[in-house]
């Protein structure tokens, strides 16, 4: 190459990085929510306005969190001025493990909850609830108050619902 020939500079690999990140997010996101908003019904109850429905994905067995998520549901709840509040936990993957009882001490807290604040809901997994029966060979148990529903579109259907993810899980 001659010497006064002028060669692109090269962009730099952080910068590649974060413009396809940047790309990705706005695929990922943007897209999907002006979908769904455009998708909304204009009609809505005027019980379910926005903020009353939250949710909270719990996707490991960690008590701690599931105590948490336990203990903001029912001040979030407790908090609610009128009725059409909901409050729901949905343990996916190892986080179904929380719903099987004896294998935690949380689970004194969830009854206790739930005797609240019946607008507490716990979702389980369908598909992970299955795998984990198979595997078992029998029926597993749940908590009292359990919902067993499909997970695979779960996001998108909280998303058209009305639902909101729950600050700081």
């Amino acid at each position: 190459m001659a010497r006064g020939d002028a060669r692109p500079l090269p962009v730099p690999p952080l910068r590649r990085a974060l413009v396809s990140i940047a790309a990705l997010a706005i695929a990922t996101f943007a897209v999907p929510c002006a979908a769904v908003a455009a998708s909304k019904a204009p009609a809505e109850a005027p019980s379910s306005r926005p903020g009353d429905k939250v949710y909270i994905l719990i996707g490991q067995h960690d008590p701690i969190k599931f105590s948490n998520a336990l203990k903001a549901g029912g001040d979030f709840l407790a908090a609610g001025s009128g009725k059409g509040r909901v409050f729901e936990i949905a343990l996916t993957g190892r986080g179904i493990l929380l719903a099987i009882p004896g294998s935690t001490t949380a689970q004194r807290d969830y009854i206790a909850a739930k005797r609240a604040h019946p607008e507490l809901r716990l979702l389980v997994c369908k598909e992970t609830a299955d795998v984990l029966q198979k595997a078992n060979k029998r029926r597993i148990p749940y908590l009292p108050g359990v919902r067993i529903a499909p997970c695979r579109d779960l996001l998108a259907n909280y998303s058209k619902d009305g639902y909101q993810r729950a600050l700081g899980f």
